[in-house]
């Protein structure tokens, strides 16, 4: 019970993260001019494509869902620390000071998923 718990978890997150990086993603398309805006819209656009990828595969308790789960939580700590610089002109502190929380949600889904994967006893065979 508790692993479908964090199964769900996981779910709600990545989706949270979908939704928000989809939204942003493309909003931000329209006033991207600076390289680092578009880095950062397009990066919101494939984090919230992982995501529902990474929701796909870990459902289905798939080889590659750890995998794509980790490129989807380094996706997201990137964008997180660089969108403050790109459209905020601040510096490097700060941006990663902005990444931090993120990069800790991310390693909460990632850390409910695969305990949620590891070891179920209803979970079907890796294909």
């Amino acid at each position: 019970m508790a692993r479908k718990l964090s199964l769900v978890g996981a779910v709600l997150i990545l989706f949270g993260f979908g939704v928000f990086g989809l939204l942003s993603g493309l909003e931000g398309r329209m006033g991207a001019f600076t390289l680092s805006q578009q880095v950062v819209t397009w990066g919101e656009l494939l984090y919230a494509a992982l995501g529902a990828a990474a929701i796909a595969a870990t459902l289905r308790w798939r080889r590659y869902a750890r995998p794509l789960l980790y490129t989807w939580g380094a996706v997201v700590t990137v964008c997180a620390g660089l969108a403050p610089m790109a459209w905020g002109d601040v510096g490097l502190g700060t941006g990663v000071l902005q990444a931090l929380p993120w990069a800790a949600v991310a390693a909460l889904a990632i850390w409910l998923a695969t305990w949620g994967m590891s070891s179920s006893p209803a979970a079907p065979p890796s294909q």
